[in-house]
């Protein structure tokens, strides 16, 4: 079972990781691209915002199954390393 999940599941897995990856390029051009017209041009992109906040959540759910497969919350992690630490003096 666990030799199917990683020839069938795993492939698309990483999948939408590339594409999550590539949202996150694309954001990042678009906030560059709307930050230079904002400043230097006086012309911004309209609806750079509400593009960039679907974004982010396009981006965390195409990338959350790659996170978990590697085991790579690492925020939550040294949030509870600290913790324990302290608990334990």
């Amino acid at each position: 079972m666990a030799n199917l999940i990683e020839r069938f599941v795993f492939p698309i897995i990483r999948l939408t990781n590339k594409v999550g990856l590539f949202i996150l390029f694309m954001m990042m051009l678009l906030t560059v691209a709307d930050v230079i017209g904002r400043y230097f041009f006086n012309f911004p992109i309209a609806g750079t915002f509400e593009l960039t906040e679907v974004m982010l959540s396009l981006l965390v759910f195409f990338s959350i199954a790659y996170t978990q497969i590697h085991k790579g919350h690492i925020a939550l992690i040294s949030l509870l390393h600290g913790y324990h630490q302290r608990k334990g003096q």
